[in-house]
């Protein structure tokens, strides 16, 4: 079976999922990890993060790259949050490489332009890093073989969702220089994503298996459910790893994605339906088909 060769832009912090996406990438044959990069904030600090993370779950040495990418958004100063890890958390920096030389740009437009046509690019965070990277060479839009993203909602459909999603807040102009782009794309809004949830049932499943990973990601959970209030969290990122080699996991539509950079409504994102976009959004998905995989392969 040919793998399929994926690469990781994250802005992993405290938020178990981008952790979870990361593990579940790493333990799923059908994929194989080429690089990731980093974004926003303490992006050196996120690039250890994600080697540590990775280095105890698959008990090896790293083989490819991580790349700390653009700290700041494409064009405008924000407030960047930083979610950054504190003596309690699991993860102390004890990573045994150095993060790439290459900014997270730079290492996306090398990873892509050696294999073109054959790598999918995953946006679990804010799309700075891939909009600099279209910028700087735009011939790489050409040769990705498709973009996932996790981002946008579309709030009509439910009154309790957000109007702006973060990743597409944290910077508009970057995710419409991406949305616009002329390739694949899929997008998974949060319409979906807060359909999966991981709940306190499922850490018990992940405490009481027999692979590292389990104990290491209940904790994570833990720590960032106790910081929050909360008892469980949405499965944004794995979702967006899942559909790379589960499709069938998802209900999707075709259309074209606009990305409001104006005051008031900065960050909103709306569809417009049209059979012959490239762009896809996911509508549904088999939420227990979705948890089901996710657990066996982090919990075997």
């Amino acid at each position: 079976m040919d793998r399929i060769k994926i690469f990781i832009d994250t802005d992993m912090g405290l938020d178990v999922d981008d952790a979870v996406a990361l593990t579940l990438a790493a333990y799923s044959p059908e994929v194989h990890l080429h690089g990731v990069s980093t974004i926003f904030g303490d992006t050196v600090t996120r690039a250890r993060c994600v080697m540590e993370l990775l280095e105890m779950v698959m008990g090896v040495p790293l083989g490819f790259p991580v790349a700390p990418g653009s700290p700041e958004p494409l064009c405008r100063a924000r407030d960047t949050f930083w979610d950054g890890y504190d003596h309690k958390q699991i993860l102390r920096g004890l990573s045994g490489g150095e993060p790439c030389p290459l900014s997270g740009d730079d290492l996306l437009i090398e990873t892509v332009n050696s294999h073109p046509g054959e790598v999918v690019v995953l946006g679990i965070g804010p799309l700075t890093n891939i909009a600099k990277a279209f910028v700087k060479d735009p011939s790489v839009v050409t040769r990705i073989k498709r973009l996932v993203i996790m981002g946008g909602v579309f709030p009509g459909e439910d009154p309790g969702l957000p109007e702006v999603e973060y990743n597409i807040g944290s910077d508009p102009e970057a995710a419409k220089t991406v949305l616009s782009a002329d390739c694949d794309i899929l997008l998974i809004p949060l319409n979906v994503t807060t359909k999966v949830e991981l709940t306190p049932v499922h850490l018990q499943q992940l405490r009481s298996s027999r692979n590292p990973a389990g104990d290491i990601l209940a904790s994570m959970a833990e720590y960032w459910w106790e910081l929050q209030k909360t008892s469980s969290s949405p499965m944004h990122d794995p979702l967006a790893v899942a559909a790379v080699f589960q499709p069938e996991l998802l209900q999707v539509a075709p259309g074209k994605v606009a990305v409001t950079c104006e005051a008031g409504s900065d960050g909103q994102t709306r569809f417009f339906p049209d059979n012959d976009a490239r762009t896809q959004i996911t509508v549904g998905v088999d939420a227990e088909a979705f948890l089901k995989l996710l657990l066996e392969r982090i919990c075997p």
